[in-house]
């Protein structure tokens, strides 16, 4: 078990808010569906979304938007399994 000041994920001493070794956040949760939920609200209405930047790339440039993946820039967009579920649970709601 790790204390306070120790990444969950690798052990590293942490000094902020994300792992100066790994970049995982300082404090990590498990969502409850309410906070889920909250959260797919949330990223919907955002105009400035990282959903919104990535469905667009998807549909215009999705060749772009592969490459950018497998190169390692990732934070501009919503992670590939996010994405899913949220268009998943979105179409379900619509039909």
């Amino acid at each position: 078990m790790t204390t306070a000041a120790e990444c969950q994920n690798c052990g590293a001493e942490l000094t902020g808010a994300y792992c100066s070794a790994c970049g995982q956040k300082r404090d990590v949760r498990i969502l409850s569906l309410p906070a889920f939920i909250g959260d797919v609200v949330a990223d919907l209405h955002n105009v400035d979304s990282r959903i919104w930047r990535t469905l667009a790339t998807l549909v215009f440039k999705p060749g772009r938007l592969t490459r950018l993946y497998i190169e390692g820039q990732r934070a501009k967009y919503t992670p590939p399994f996010r994405l899913y579920v949220v268009t998943s649970v979105t179409f379900f709601l619509v039909f």
